[in-house]
């Protein structure tokens, strides 16, 4: 069953923005200058900073289906299954809390503690919390899912988008320079 993102759309587009026009404005210097000594450490660090903004920006997300969330933080997933999550909350101090019931708490970057949140009480969380909410109280409802004992928090490597994107920014890049004039 596919998995439902929760994000925050300044969080996700701030960076993804800012990136696309590094990345524009890197790809245009390099098809208008050419294929220069040091091009292709610009391009390798350039692909190296967009994609790891792009990770943080867009990879980061809480996301949830019918019987489990997840929590990916840069490259880590964190999955369990609704019948063993007790609550979902936004808290002082705490920001987005999915609470185990083993005691174990799983936080989001995208959700995570804020001064500002604390002044004022996290009001941009409390929708993805009722999102949340809702989903686990259906989970527990209709009895989806299954409950582990002791409770099985799957961990894993979120690896293959970060990687398809590099792949996919470093040979765009590569075509620039070879569309680029040569520079003796």
């Amino acid at each position: 069953m596919k998995m439902k993102p929760v994000r925050r759309v300044l969080y996700c587009w701030g960076p993804v923005t800012f990136g696309s026009g590094l990345w524009l404005g890197c790809w245009f210097g390099l098809l208008v200058e050419g294929s220069t000594p040091g091009a292709w450490a610009l391009v390798l660090v350039v692909t190296a900073s967009l994609t790891a903004i792009w990770s943080v920006g867009w990879g980061n997300a809480v996301r949830y289906n019918d019987t489990h969330v997840s929590v990916t933080n840069v490259l880590i997933t964190r999955r369990v299954a609704w019948q063993d999550v007790v609550r979902v909350r936004v808290g002082k101090g705490e920001g987005l809390v999915i609470w185990i019931r083993d005691g174990r708490e799983l936080h989001s970057i995208q959700y995570g503690k804020s001064l500002l949140g604390d002044i004022c009480g996290y009001r941009t969380f409390q929708r993805p919390r009722e999102i949340l909410d809702a989903a686990h109280k259906k989970a527990l409802s209709q009895h989806l899912g299954e409950r582990t004992n002791p409770v099985r928090v799957e961990t894993t490597l979120w690896w293959r988008p970060p990687l398809v994107t590099a792949v996919v920014i470093a040979a765009s890049f590569a075509f620039a320079l070879l569309l680029s004039p040569a520079v003796n």
